[in-house]
């Protein structure tokens, strides 16, 4: 009778240690991507809240010598960055979010919140959103697909 291991029970052992490891990297991985996803929303969200509060407050950027203040505009701009500026002219910031492995869209394209109010808008002319109307703001993984949405109702409420 031997005390030492065959060689079957070795490779056995083996390759449940590969299994194992294998079943874990591929949960951080996934842990990770939505890691990476929930960052951008909450980032998103966070700009959302400040774009409206510049509007409520009716805050210019630093340097801005004018006193129209109508409203704060949002959009991605061409280079999938985040841009918001008052009146669509004097930016107050630029974000780039593309670092992060996600990318997210805006329907409608660009948003507006008015000065006074942060109430949302659909135009520079102060259209109003309806009562039912809602922005929505998908972000997508790029790694898995995986999405995540953001709502803004009329009054600007990020939801």
């Amino acid at each position: 009778m031997s005390k030492a291991f065959a060689l079957i029970e070795l490779m056995v052992v083996v390759s449940m240690v590969l299994m194992i490891s294998t079943g874990g990297i591929v949960f951080f991985n996934k842990f990770n991507t939505n890691q990476k996803l929930d960052k951008t929303k909450s980032e998103l969200v966070s700009m959302f809240r400040l774009a409206q509060n510049y509007a409520k407050v009716k805050q210019t950027p630093s340097g801005y010598l004018g006193t129209d203040i109508k409203y704060v505009k949002l959009l991605k701009n061409g280079s999938g960055d985040m841009e918001v500026s008052l009146n669509g002219t004097t930016q107050y910031f630029s974000k780039k979010l593309s670092e992060s492995g996600a990318t997210f869209s805006i329907v409608p394209s660009t948003l507006y919140y008015w000065a006074g109010t942060g109430q949302l808008s659909s135009d520079v002319l102060g259209n109003f959103y309806n009562s039912n109307q809602k922005a929505t703001v998908t972000v997508t993984n790029t790694g898995n697909g995986n999405t995540k949405t953001i709502l803004i109702d009329y009054m600007g409420r990020v939801e």
